[in-house]
Protein backbone atom coordinates (compact mmCIF):
# COMPACT_ATOMS: atom_id res chain seq x y z
CA UNK A 1 0.00 0.00 0.00
CA UNK A 2 2.83 2.74 0.93
CA UNK A 3 4.46 1.32 -1.96
CA UNK A 4 1.59 1.98 -4.22
CA UNK A 5 1.05 5.76 -3.18
CA UNK A 6 4.89 7.01 -3.74
CA UNK A 7 4.21 4.98 -7.32
CA UNK A 8 1.10 7.66 -7.76
CA UNK A 9 3.00 10.68 -6.21
CA UNK A 10 5.69 10.06 -8.51
CA UNK A 11 3.35 9.88 -11.36
CA UNK A 12 2.10 13.11 -10.55
CA UNK A 13 5.49 15.06 -10.15
CA UNK A 14 5.72 18.20 -7.61
CA UNK A 15 2.30 19.66 -7.62
CA UNK A 16 1.75 22.32 -4.76
CA UNK A 17 -1.01 20.77 -3.64
CA UNK A 18 -0.08 17.58 -3.63
CA UNK A 19 2.33 18.41 -1.24
CA UNK A 20 -0.26 19.66 1.05
CA UNK A 21 -2.06 16.26 0.90
CA UNK A 22 1.23 14.40 1.43
CA UNK A 23 2.02 16.91 4.49
CA UNK A 24 -1.76 16.14 5.69
CA UNK A 25 -1.06 12.63 5.34
CA UNK A 26 2.07 12.27 6.96
CA UNK A 27 0.80 14.57 10.04
CA UNK A 28 -2.31 11.95 10.46
CA UNK A 29 0.16 8.86 11.12
CA UNK A 30 2.15 10.99 12.86
CA UNK A 31 -0.73 11.58 14.73
CA UNK A 32 -2.07 7.95 15.18
CA UNK A 33 1.55 6.90 16.25
CA UNK A 34 1.10 9.36 19.38
CA UNK A 35 0.73 7.42 22.37
CA UNK A 36 -1.68 10.08 23.47
CA UNK A 37 -3.84 9.28 21.01
CA UNK A 38 -7.48 8.70 21.54
CA UNK A 39 -10.73 8.10 20.10
CA UNK A 40 -12.65 9.30 22.23
CA UNK A 41 -10.89 12.73 23.31
CA UNK A 42 -14.19 14.63 22.23
CA UNK A 43 -16.52 12.47 24.02
CA UNK A 44 -14.36 12.51 27.23
CA UNK A 45 -13.77 16.64 26.91
CA UNK A 46 -18.04 17.01 26.76
CA UNK A 47 -18.37 14.51 29.83
CA UNK A 48 -15.46 15.85 32.23
CA UNK A 49 -17.17 19.35 31.23
CA UNK A 50 -20.50 18.01 32.12
CA UNK A 51 -18.93 16.44 35.34
CA UNK A 52 -16.95 19.47 36.53
CA UNK A 53 -18.63 19.77 40.00
CA UNK A 54 -18.32 16.46 40.73
CA UNK A 55 -15.75 15.63 43.51
CA UNK A 56 -15.20 11.80 43.20
CA UNK A 57 -16.45 9.15 40.49
CA UNK A 58 -17.33 6.00 42.24
CA UNK A 59 -18.60 2.80 40.01
CA UNK A 60 -19.69 -0.46 41.45
CA UNK A 61 -19.07 -3.57 39.33
CA UNK A 62 -19.30 -7.37 38.66
CA UNK A 63 -18.64 -9.80 36.54
CA UNK A 64 -21.60 -11.67 36.86
CA UNK A 65 -25.40 -10.22 37.07
CA UNK A 66 -27.29 -10.95 40.04
CA UNK A 67 -24.73 -10.73 42.35
CA UNK A 68 -25.90 -7.93 44.54
CA UNK A 69 -24.14 -5.16 42.88
CA UNK A 70 -27.25 -2.77 42.77
CA UNK A 71 -27.94 -3.74 46.32
CA UNK A 72 -24.33 -2.34 47.77
CA UNK A 73 -24.42 0.73 44.85
CA UNK A 74 -27.54 1.85 46.47
CA UNK A 75 -26.71 1.33 49.97
CA UNK A 76 -23.27 2.61 49.36
CA UNK A 77 -25.49 6.10 48.21
CA UNK A 78 -27.43 6.35 50.67
CA UNK A 79 -25.50 5.57 53.76
CA UNK A 80 -23.08 8.62 52.24
CA UNK A 81 -25.69 10.74 51.93
CA UNK A 82 -26.75 10.23 55.26
CA UNK A 83 -23.75 11.34 56.48
CA UNK A 84 -24.33 14.73 54.98
CA UNK A 85 -22.75 14.35 51.70
CA UNK A 86 -24.46 15.49 48.25
CA UNK A 87 -25.13 12.17 46.21
CA UNK A 88 -25.59 11.50 42.87
CA UNK A 89 -26.74 7.52 42.18
CA UNK A 90 -26.64 6.60 38.12
CA UNK A 91 -28.02 3.48 36.85
CA UNK A 92 -25.36 2.96 33.95
CA UNK A 93 -27.32 -0.10 32.67
CA UNK A 94 -28.93 0.95 29.74
CA UNK A 95 -30.91 -2.35 28.92
CA UNK A 96 -31.92 -3.79 31.90
CA UNK A 97 -31.60 -0.86 34.78
CA UNK A 98 -32.41 -2.11 38.01
CA UNK A 99 -32.30 1.06 40.29
CA UNK A 100 -35.61 2.41 40.17
CA UNK A 101 -37.27 -0.97 40.76
CA UNK A 102 -34.89 -2.02 43.50
CA UNK A 103 -35.82 1.58 45.05
CA UNK A 104 -39.55 0.83 44.22
CA UNK A 105 -39.52 4.63 42.03
CA UNK A 106 -42.60 4.35 39.66
CA UNK A 107 -42.18 7.89 38.44
CA UNK A 108 -40.73 7.67 35.24
CA UNK A 109 -40.93 11.72 34.35
CA UNK A 110 -37.60 13.77 34.07
CA UNK A 111 -37.71 17.58 33.94
CA UNK A 112 -34.89 19.36 31.71
CA UNK A 113 -33.82 22.65 32.78
CA UNK A 114 -33.70 26.17 30.48
CA UNK A 115 -30.52 25.37 28.78
CA UNK A 116 -31.60 21.61 27.94
CA UNK A 117 -30.28 19.50 30.36
CA UNK A 118 -32.23 16.45 32.06
CA UNK A 119 -32.58 17.06 35.77
CA UNK A 120 -32.15 14.03 38.00
CA UNK A 121 -35.23 12.85 40.07
CA UNK A 122 -34.47 13.10 43.64
CA UNK A 123 -35.08 10.34 45.86
CA UNK A 124 -34.43 10.65 49.47
CA UNK A 125 -32.37 13.51 49.01
CA UNK A 126 -30.37 11.44 46.44
CA UNK A 127 -30.28 12.42 42.79
CA UNK A 128 -31.00 9.30 40.08
CA UNK A 129 -30.21 8.80 37.01
CA UNK A 130 -31.31 5.56 34.86
CA UNK A 131 -32.72 5.36 31.36
CA UNK A 132 -35.60 3.73 33.18
CA UNK A 133 -36.66 7.11 33.24
CA UNK A 134 -36.82 7.68 29.84
CA UNK A 135 -38.61 4.97 28.55
CA UNK A 136 -42.23 5.16 27.88
CA UNK A 137 -42.79 1.47 28.73
CA UNK A 138 -40.13 0.90 31.45
CA UNK A 139 -41.30 -3.25 31.63
CA UNK A 140 -40.24 -3.40 27.61
CA UNK A 141 -37.37 -4.26 26.97
CA UNK A 142 -34.60 -1.95 24.92
CA UNK A 143 -33.16 -4.08 22.06
CA UNK A 144 -30.23 -2.13 21.07
CA UNK A 145 -26.83 -3.33 20.07
CA UNK A 146 -23.39 -2.17 21.60
CA UNK A 147 -22.80 1.20 19.90
CA UNK A 148 -26.50 2.91 20.71
CA UNK A 149 -26.12 2.23 24.29
CA UNK A 150 -22.48 3.78 24.08
CA UNK A 151 -24.44 6.95 22.54
CA UNK A 152 -26.74 6.69 24.83
CA UNK A 153 -24.68 6.63 28.06
CA UNK A 154 -22.13 9.32 26.24
CA UNK A 155 -25.25 11.74 26.09
CA UNK A 156 -26.43 10.97 29.80
CA UNK A 157 -22.65 11.62 31.08
CA UNK A 158 -22.48 14.45 29.03
CA UNK A 159 -26.18 15.98 29.50
CA UNK A 160 -27.51 15.32 33.20
CA UNK A 161 -27.40 18.36 35.49
CA UNK A 162 -25.83 16.92 38.91
CA UNK A 163 -25.12 20.35 40.23
CA UNK A 164 -22.51 20.52 42.49
CA UNK A 165 -21.52 16.40 44.65
CA UNK A 166 -19.47 14.77 46.88
CA UNK A 167 -19.95 11.87 45.21
CA UNK A 168 -21.37 10.20 41.98
CA UNK A 169 -21.92 6.58 42.08
CA UNK A 170 -22.17 4.29 39.47
CA UNK A 171 -23.71 1.53 39.14
CA UNK A 172 -22.53 -0.47 36.37
CA UNK A 173 -24.03 -3.34 34.03
CA UNK A 174 -22.49 -6.53 34.38
CA UNK A 175 -19.05 -7.83 32.33
CA UNK A 176 -16.35 -6.29 30.34
CA UNK A 177 -17.74 -5.25 27.15
CA UNK A 178 -20.40 -1.95 25.72
CA UNK A 179 -21.17 0.10 28.48
CA UNK A 180 -19.00 -0.88 31.51
CA UNK A 181 -16.14 -0.42 28.96
CA UNK A 182 -17.51 3.18 27.68
CA UNK A 183 -17.99 4.33 31.11
CA UNK A 184 -14.36 4.07 32.11
CA UNK A 185 -13.36 4.92 29.04
CA UNK A 186 -15.49 8.43 29.63
CA UNK A 187 -15.37 9.04 32.90
CA UNK A 188 -13.06 9.86 35.11
CA UNK A 189 -13.55 7.23 37.36
CA UNK A 190 -11.65 7.43 41.31
CA UNK A 191 -11.92 4.25 42.31
CA UNK A 192 -14.29 1.04 41.83
CA UNK A 193 -15.56 -1.34 44.24
CA UNK A 194 -16.13 -5.07 42.50
CA UNK A 195 -18.97 -7.16 43.99
CA UNK A 196 -19.06 -11.18 44.05
CA UNK A 197 -20.52 -14.14 45.35
CA UNK A 198 -18.63 -17.27 46.51
CA UNK A 199 -19.41 -19.53 43.91
CA UNK A 200 -16.30 -20.39 41.43
CA UNK A 201 -17.88 -18.76 38.09
CA UNK A 202 -19.09 -15.42 39.69
CA UNK A 203 -15.25 -15.23 40.96
CA UNK A 204 -14.11 -15.94 37.58
CA UNK A 205 -15.96 -13.25 35.61
CA UNK A 206 -15.14 -11.12 39.13
CA UNK A 207 -11.47 -11.45 38.38
CA UNK A 208 -12.16 -10.56 34.81
CA UNK A 209 -14.05 -7.31 36.02
CA UNK A 210 -11.13 -6.19 37.95
CA UNK A 211 -8.23 -7.02 35.02
CA UNK A 212 -10.17 -4.91 32.69
CA UNK A 213 -10.81 -2.32 35.30
CA UNK A 214 -6.57 -2.24 35.59
CA UNK A 215 -6.11 -1.89 31.99
CA UNK A 216 -7.73 0.85 32.05
CA UNK A 217 -6.12 2.67 34.58
CA UNK A 218 -9.28 2.25 37.27
CA UNK A 219 -8.03 2.21 40.55
CA UNK A 220 -9.53 -0.86 42.58
CA UNK A 221 -10.57 0.00 46.33
CA UNK A 222 -11.21 -3.83 47.11
CA UNK A 223 -13.79 -6.80 47.06
CA UNK A 224 -16.99 -7.21 48.20
CA UNK A 225 -18.32 -10.76 48.68
CA UNK A 226 -22.03 -10.91 49.07
CA UNK A 227 -24.45 -13.88 49.93
CA UNK A 228 -21.57 -15.31 51.61
CA UNK A 229 -21.91 -17.83 54.93
CA UNK A 230 -22.84 -22.06 55.10
CA UNK A 231 -24.06 -22.45 51.86
CA UNK A 232 -21.89 -20.96 49.47
CA UNK A 233 -18.84 -20.18 51.17
CA UNK A 234 -16.45 -17.79 51.69
CA UNK A 235 -14.11 -17.60 49.19
CA UNK A 236 -13.15 -13.87 48.28
CA UNK A 237 -10.29 -13.46 49.83
CA UNK A 238 -7.99 -15.25 47.53
CA UNK A 239 -9.29 -13.67 44.64
CA UNK A 240 -8.10 -10.01 46.95
CA UNK A 241 -4.77 -11.28 47.20
CA UNK A 242 -3.99 -12.82 43.64
CA UNK A 243 -5.41 -8.73 42.76
CA UNK A 244 -2.82 -7.50 45.44
CA UNK A 245 -6.49 -5.78 46.70
CA UNK A 246 -8.49 -5.78 49.97
CA UNK A 247 -11.68 -8.05 50.55
CA UNK A 248 -13.52 -4.80 51.85
CA UNK A 249 -16.62 -7.75 53.57
CA UNK A 250 -18.39 -10.33 53.13
CA UNK A 251 -21.60 -10.02 53.60
CA UNK A 252 -24.12 -12.61 54.46
CA UNK A 253 -26.56 -14.54 52.86
CA UNK A 254 -30.01 -13.34 54.98
CA UNK A 255 -33.57 -13.59 54.65
CA UNK A 256 -33.86 -10.22 56.04
CA UNK A 257 -31.88 -8.66 53.16
CA UNK A 258 -33.66 -10.25 50.93
CA UNK A 259 -37.04 -9.38 52.28
CA UNK A 260 -35.70 -5.89 52.82
CA UNK A 261 -34.65 -5.38 49.27
CA UNK A 262 -37.98 -6.43 48.16
CA UNK A 263 -39.45 -3.71 49.82
CA UNK A 264 -37.10 -1.04 48.56
CA UNK A 265 -35.75 -0.17 51.81
CA UNK A 266 -32.12 0.88 52.60
CA UNK A 267 -30.56 -1.92 54.62
CA UNK A 268 -28.91 0.48 57.03
CA UNK A 269 -31.55 2.28 58.25
CA UNK A 270 -33.40 -1.64 59.58
CA UNK A 271 -32.07 -1.94 62.96
CA UNK A 272 -32.27 -5.49 62.87
CA UNK A 273 -29.82 -5.79 60.10
CA UNK A 274 -27.18 -3.69 61.80
CA UNK A 275 -24.33 -6.37 62.62
CA UNK A 276 -24.88 -7.53 58.94
CA UNK A 277 -24.88 -4.71 56.60
CA UNK A 278 -25.34 -0.95 58.07
CA UNK A 279 -21.68 -1.40 60.05
CA UNK A 280 -20.01 -3.13 56.91
CA UNK A 281 -21.31 -0.61 54.62
CA UNK A 282 -20.91 2.26 56.97
CA UNK A 283 -16.75 0.67 56.66
CA UNK A 284 -17.00 0.99 53.36
CA UNK A 285 -18.00 4.73 52.83
CA UNK A 286 -15.18 5.37 55.25
CA UNK A 287 -12.61 3.87 53.31
CA UNK A 288 -13.91 5.56 50.27
CA UNK A 289 -13.64 8.66 51.80
CA UNK A 290 -9.90 8.18 53.18
CA UNK A 291 -9.39 6.55 49.44
CA UNK A 292 -9.93 9.97 47.64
Amino acid sequence: MERGRKEVFSILGDDPELEKIKEQIEAAKAAVRKEDFDPHREEKKLVSENLGNVRQIIAVHSGKGGVGKTFIAVNLAFTLAKKGHKIGLLDADIDCPNVARFLNIDENELEVDEQGKILPLIHKGVKIMSSHFLSLNPEEPMIVRGPIKHGVLKDILSTVEWGELDYLIIDLPPGTSDVPMSTMLLADIDGLIVVTTPQKEALMDAKKSALMARKLNVPIIGIIENMSGDIFGNNAEKLAETLGTQLIASIPLSREIAKTNEEGKIAFEIDSLTNEVSDIINKLSIKIRRRV
